[in-house]
Formats: C-alpha cells, sequence, structure tokens
C-alpha cells in the first residue's frame, strides 16, 4: 500500500495505491473523510454489517461444502478493512491534517491492527472444515513479515507466506486469483472493493462499475461477499475522477449529488 502526495499552492492533495486505496483525499477545512471514519468507528450499523456479511459468507459455506469439488476448497480474502482494520490510520490523518501515507509504513510494522468484526470467526470456521484461505491484498511486499505477524496473533488461519499474496509490480488481483486457481477451487470471495472480486470493476469510469453490478448481480452474496467502506476505494476515484487536483474534493462531491 503507499500513497502519491503532491503539493498544490492552496491545496494538499494525495492520491492513494493500496489495497483498494485507490482514492484522491483532499485535506480541507470539512475533510471530507470525517463522517465516513466517525461511522466505521462508533456506529452499531457498520458493526452489523460487517457480520451480516460474514454471517452471509458462512451461510454459503455450510451449502458448498455438501457440494463434490474435483479441487480442494480455498476463500480469498483482501486484507486492508476486509480482515483487518486499519482506520485508525486514516482518523489520524484526518487529526492532524496532514496524509495516512506519514504513517502507513509505521502502522504496518507495528502489527496492531484489530480484526474487522466477523472475519476472525468465519475464516476459523473454514479452516476447521479444510478450506484454505489465501490473502490476496495491495499491500506492498516489503510488509510481508508484519502483516504475517498482526494476522498470526489475531488468530487468522494461514498465516504464512504459502498463502499471502501481495502487490508486486501490479495492483491487479486477477493473476494472484489464477495461480490459487491452479490448485484450489475458489468457492468465496470477500473484500471492501468490488475490483476484490473481478477484473472490470478495476475500471475508474462510474457507468461501466454500476453496469458490471447489474449483469454480475447473482454473485453477490452467493459466491461475493462485500464489506462496507465508506471511507476509500474505487467507488471514490470513480466519482471524483482525479478531480480533486483541481477542486475543492467535498465542493466535487456535493456537486455530484442527486436531489428532486
Amino acid at each position: 500500500m503507499h500513497r502519491i502526495i503532491s503539493k498544490l499552492p492552496l491545496l494538499l492533495v494525495v492520491v492513494s495505491f493500496a489495497s483498494c486505496r485507490s482514492v484522491s483525499h483532499t485535506v480541507s477545512s470539512a475533510d471530507p473523510m470525517l463522517q465516513p471514519l466517525a461511522f466505521v468507528q462508533h456506529s452499531a450499523e457498520y458493526k452489523a454489517l460487517c457480520y451480516q456479511a460474514y454471517n452471509t459468507a458462512r451461510f454459503r459455506l455450510d451449502e458448498i461444502l455438501k457440494e463434490v469439488h474435483e479441487k480442494p476448497l480455498a476463500i480469498v480474502v483482501d486484507i486492508d478493512e476486509t480482515v483487518l482494520d486499519n482506520y485508525p490510520v486514516d482518523a489520524k490523518a484526518v487529526i492532524n491534517g496532514t496524509s495516512f501515507s506519514e504513517y502507513w509504513d509505521t502502522w504496518v510494522d507495528m502489527g496492531v491492527a484489530q480484526a474487522v468484526p466477523g472475519a476472525l470467526d468465519f475464516l476459523q470456521y473454514a479452516a476447521q472444515h479444510n478450506v484454505q484461505v489465501f490473502y490476496i491484498s495491495n499491500r506492498e511486499e516489503k510488509g510481508d513479515e508484519a502483516t504475517l505477524r498482526n494476522l498470526k496473533e489475531l488468530g487468522f488461519p494461514d498465516a504464512d507466506k504459502q498463502h499471502l499474496m501481495l502487490m508486486d509490480e501490479s495492483t491487479a488481483k486477477q493473476p494472484r486469483r489464477d495461480i490459487v486457481l491452479q490448485d484450489f477451487d475458489i468457492v468465496l470471495l470477500c473484500g471492501d472493493n468490488l475490483a476484490d472480486f473481478a477484473t472490470v470493476f478495476e475500471s475508474d469510469d462510474q457507468a461501466t462499475r454500476n453496469k458490471a453490478v447489474v449483469d454480475l448481480q447473482a454473485d453477490f452474496g452467493t459466491r461475493w461477499i462485500v464489506l462496507p467502506n465508506p471511507v476509500y476505494g474505487k467507488w471514490k476515484s470513480a466519482l471524483l475522477q482525479h478531480k480533486a487536483a483541481r477542486v475543492d474534493e467535498v465542493d466535487y462531491m456535493k456537486a455530484k449529488l442527486k436531489d428532486y
């Protein structure tokens, strides 16, 4: 995970590239991340949505386990905001009026991220039923040891180098999913960004992404389990279209709202 920062005369702009952290973030007097962060860190609704996602995953897994499969079974999960909660880094950036990139490497090395609600219980349940877990994340490879330590200390299964697939030269995840598919039947994917599920969602074009959701609607809740993330992601970069480099992010998003 990393973000690129560029300074403009009246604006500090952060362009992020992460485990689905592709989002422009403008630090301003009305920080657009304030309310989303308050939601994920304090609302009962956020926790409920996470439990709902992993409860659905467990129901589906129980059904899948009744079926006959030619290959061993695997579940592929993203890491950040799917199994590990890194919102304290974004909160620190908002509080200090800076970029999360100033703290990210230190945060990863600390290895103190907590589990996303429901994630640990579900993946332990999967492991108990001989389903292997692969962690496909766009964290940078330099953070592999710290990431594994964090996962292990929380009790996540398959927290080893064989099952951890971090970003190399490309943020695209399909090549890594294809490697898993060589030996396993991927029965479920869990992520907070639609690019965690299919290549079509790597697009920054809103129309393309929205059409794909309609076309692939049958996969949501059956093969793909989506975790809530209102703070950052492809949804935000698709909405902003990198306009935050020229105008205030809050004003731009306000102009995109639909009223009656």
